[in-house]
């Protein structure tokens, strides 16, 4: 929705990208900690097996994870996800809009988003991905632009990784 008496537009996003698991997703996940467990305990490194046991307990338990569902709000001066996360358009070097080529599932159901990211004049500050109804991209570009930039995006091998092992 698109309010011009106080220049906001919200909509509701889920704060990442649910992917569903398969069992086999599981079971690749338990072979390969098998397998890097196995030879880490053989070259007699506990403390890398025992990390190597967390990281997958953790990533198991928060791969089922759900999605929590957060309004979004694009003001004149800033951007607010929640009622806890507030970027003001002076910290950022710019903004980055993705169309996505399939459905993004939030969680809740299918639904047609695009990805927008806030890039930060900061070096250490993360890149914050926000996912955007497609019927709001227009006004949500429009808004962004009258007062940081359009920059490109460039896919980290972070990003990558994340999106081929559907975490």
């Amino acid at each position: 929705m698109y309010n011009k008496a106080m220049a906001q537009i919200t909509w509701e996003a889920s704060e990442f990208e649910f992917r569903e698991k398969s069992p086999a997703w599981y079971y690749a996940l338990a072979l390969a900690a098998i397998i890097l467990i196995t030879v880490s305990l053989w070259q007699n490194n506990f403390l890398f097996a025992i990390f190597l046991a967390i990281s997958v307990i953790l990533l198991t338990i928060l791969s089922g994870r759900r999605p929590a569902s957060h309004t979004i709000a694009v003001f004149d001066n800033k951007v607010k996800i929640g009622n806890n996360l507030v970027y003001n358009y002076d910290e950022l070097l710019g903004f980055s809009l993705k169309r996505s080529e399939a459905d993004v599932n939030d969680g809740q159901a299918n639904k047609k988003f695009a990805r927008l990211w806030l890039k930060p004049k900061h070096r250490f500050k993360l890149h914050v991905h926000i996912l955007v109804p497609k019927e709001l991209l227009g006004n949500v570009r429009s808004a962004l632009l009258k007062e940081i930039p359009e920059v490109e995006h460039e896919e980290t091998l972070l990003e990558a990784v994340i999106d081929w092992l559907k975490i």
